[in-house]
């Protein structure tokens, strides 16, 4: 799925309909139907799009000559999401659809059930073997994640990893509708560090969980944005009370949620010099 398309829920079979390669103008015959396209050189992402929307295309499945698959921001102009379903696939996973013909199965599932984060670093070398991952049930830990409001809500979360092998966490919050519940299964490697960041809205509230290393085989419960009990010193922003020499700073957040492993902070904390 790309950003600026629109993640349908449930299942479809619509027909799909190759138009090859696409250098602009207007695509015809396509609507209710899933589109494969080749977006053309110097052919914005936003224009194939703009065009798919207008001809009434359910789907949208891109593919482009560079090796990999084509990321890129897809959404109108004033930064909503199209009305249709918008993914980019490399020339193989093309090729396929191709040959496949008719029509094509669609599941969508906006709000996942589970998630599997998994990591796997090599520390000061690059493996001479085939990098693929495939971890045992005793090698990741099981967290049952609940996601609280007092009515529906959406927001962002993400897990980011942090190894010794590379100790800086990359990525960006994907879409979540909040309550929610989620079984999520998390990499336990040697050095592997988790920084979890949650938050409601448009960012107005942020709760982060610090530095967590999980177990393999353990299994571990998380709840977010659960009711207030207390005022909470915690460690999620990453550091709490310090002094160096006269100076002293402290991370006040404003609350805290009763959980022990989820400290929080409000995004408009600041930092108080004495």
């Amino acid at each position: 799925m790309q950003s600026g398309g629109t993640l349908t829920e449930g299942r479809s079979r619509p027909p799909l309909v190759d138009v090859g390669s696409f250098t602009g103008g207007v695509l015809t015959g396509v609507r209710g139907r899933a589109v494969l396209a080749r977006l053309g050189d110097g052919v914005e992402p936003t224009a194939l799009a703009q065009a798919a929307q207008d001809a009434g295309a359910k789907a949208l499945f891109v593919t482009d000559d560079s090796a990999g698959r084509l990321t890129a921001w897809w959404g109108t102009d004033d930064n909503a999401d199209r009305p249709l379903q918008i993914a980019t696939v490399n020339a193989a996973d093309a090729a396929r659809l191709r040959a496949a013909g008719g029509r094509i199965d669609m599941t969508g599932t906006p709000n996942t059930p589970y998630v599997y984060d998994l990591s796997e670093g090599h520390r000061g070398r690059i493996p001479d073997r085939d990098l693929t991952y495939r971890p045992g049930r005793r090698e990741l830990a099981t967290v049952r994640a609940r996601f609280h409001a007092v009515r529906p809500v959406g927001g962002g979360e993400f897990r980011y990893s942090l190894t010794d092998a590379f100790p800086v966490g990359i990525g960006f919050r994907e879409r979540i509708d909040y309550p929610a519940e989620r079984t999520d299964h998390v990499s336990t490697g040697p050095g592997q560090l988790w920084h979890e960041s949650v938050t409601v809205g448009d960012g107005t509230l942020e709760e982060r969980g610090g530095l967590n290393r999980y177990q393999g085989g353990a299994h571990t419960a998380l709840d977010w944005f659960k009711p207030v009990w207390h005022p909470w010193l915690g460690t999620g922003l990453g550091w709490g009370q310090e002094r160096s020499g006269a100076m002293m700073r402290f991370n006040t957040p404003g609350w805290g949620t009763p959980g022990p492993t989820t400290p929080a902070s409000a995004t408009c904390g600041a930092t108080t010099a004495a």
